[in-house]
């Protein structure tokens, strides 16, 4: 594999398009090789090569470094790997919060991914008049008033059972990938259900006026 070259086209993890990344040009090119010690407490340690660079986004300018190694530098380390984003129509909090989630998994923390996602649906819920004496009981709660479905109600719970099997310590196994990605997802469809789309149909209406 390598190091990508000079007007590679990736997706941009700042403007999300498929652009074309063209090396740093500014006292020459941002580019560099060297040898790494493949363990960096041994002295005596054998070493590989590393190929370094610095790339921009022909579209947005956005900046990528990206690190080449491994025996062949067939292994790519990028930075950033994505920059997440999310719709301003829900409360600040709540999308700060969701914001955190999607960063998490990002960086395929998916223990964090699911913590995150369960905190983002408790905020939710408690934002929206969900009462009880803990998370499963709001939820309930915000069924019975009609103001999610019984559909929503029941994947609710399972972010809230996913949560928290990611947070503690006393659970068989660890979230995963699937289970993170599936958090995430609903986290968005339920986001969407509760905030988005009334905001979008709210200033649809008031367009029409």
């Amino acid at each position: 594999m390598g190091m990508p070259g000079d007007r590679h086209t990736r997706e941009c993890p700042y403007c999300h398009n498929q652009a074309q990344f063209n090396f740093v040009k500014e006292n020459g090119d941002f580019f560099a090789a060297f040898n790494v010690r493949i363990n960096p407490e041994d002295e005596k340690s054998a070493v590989q090569r590393n190929d370094i660079g610095v790339f921009k986004c022909c579209v947005c300018g956005g900046p990528l470094f990206i690190r080449a190694h491994g025996p062949q530098l067939q292994n790519l380390d990028i930075y950033p790997i994505n920059i997440p984003t999310a719709p301003t129509d829900m409360p600040e909090k709540i999308r700060n919060i969701y914001l955190e989630a999607l960063r998490c998994f990002g960086v395929r923390a998916w223990n964090a991914t699911a913590t995150m996602c369960r905190r983002v649906i408790q905020e939710c819920i408690i934002d929206k008049g969900g009462e009880g004496k803990d998370l499963y009981h709001q939820i309930d709660d915000l069924a019975v008033k009609r103001i999610i479905t019984d559909d929503i109600k029941d994947w609710a719970q399972e972010i809230r059972i996913l949560g928290r099997d990611g947070a503690h310590a006393d659970v068989p196994t660890d979230v995963g990938e699937e289970e993170a990605k599936f958090a995430v997802e609903f986290t968005e469809e339920l986001l969407n259900y509760v905030y988005i789309l009334k905001a979008r149909l709210q200033k649809r209406r008031e367009k029409i006026k």
